[in-house]
């Protein structure tokens, strides 16, 4: 996935195994030695994460983006319950292929770009304060998912870097250490604007003050997630991304 490469405007990517790999087995080389990933090739899984499963790895986390489905509403209406086929959709790969695979691509974007840097270099030094930075995969990924949210009006500037916050840099938050409750309330008031305090224990007064802040900020999901990850951290000494 690291070797990607655009040639004669296919992406292509380094052989998945070498020549030594395939020993004497020449008939084995001449049908699978060429073979890598194909650009119309889309990773997605899901996992049901709670107490019993294994974390992710930060090294897999900076190279996904995660989404969470775990908003559940109850309501059935049976008067409009209808059973209906769907039907599958057709799309060319050049609807999902990547425009662009690094940043130096991005040269007739780089207004979007720089403001999407410079957020994330606020972010990184709260981070880097606690050895919890990222690096430029990161930095890449959500240049990139911010340049095609607004270039193709899918999403305003804020709510794309809302999303990319949640999806990218919350998930590798994590653990019962005193630092990251330090983390998320400095994060919390990098994205608010405030400048709320953590001596150790915050009052509940003060969690409801934030959580109404929430309702009306510019990055509502990302707000929402960290005083989610905040209240677990004072009710448990522990906390995680994952709910």
């Amino acid at each position: 996935m690291e070797t990607r490469n655009i040639k004669d405007d296919e992406i292509i990517t380094q052989r998945l195994l070498s020549r030594a790999q395939f020993g004497k087995d020449e008939r084995a080389y001449d049908k699978y030695g060429d073979v890598y990933i194909p650009q119309n090739l889309y990773i997605i899984g899901t996992v049901n994460m709670d107490e019993t499963t294994f974390h992710f790895s930060k090294k897999v986390l900076d190279r996904a983006n995660t989404i969470e489905f775990n908003k559940v509403d109850l309501r059935y209406n049976f008067e409009e319950a209808e059973i209906s086929e769907l039907l599958p959709k057709n799309y060319h790969n050049d609807f999902l292929k990547s425009e662009y695979l690094k940043i130096s691509s991005c040269k007739d974007e780089k207004d979007t770009a720089t403001k999407v840097i410079d957020k994330l270099i606020e972010i990184n030094n709260i981070l880097e304060k606690y050895q919890q930075h990222f690096a430029y995969w990161v930095r890449d990924e959500i240049v990139f998912y911010v340049i095609y949210a607004v270039k193709n009006s899918l999403f305003s500037f804020n709510k794309a870097m809302d999303y990319s916050i949640v999806q990218k840099i919350l998930p590798k938050i994590g653990g019962s250490s005193p630092e990251v409750l330090d983390i998320l309330v400095e994060l919390f008031n990098n994205i608010n604007n405030t400048k709320y305090k953590n001596d150790g224990y915050i009052e509940d007064l003060v969690l409801r003050t934030m959580e109404n802040q929430c309702l009306s900020s510019q990055y509502i999901l990302s707000s929402e997630k960290i005083m989610y990850m905040i209240r677990r951290f004072l009710r448990d000494g522990f906390t995680t991304f994952w709910q």
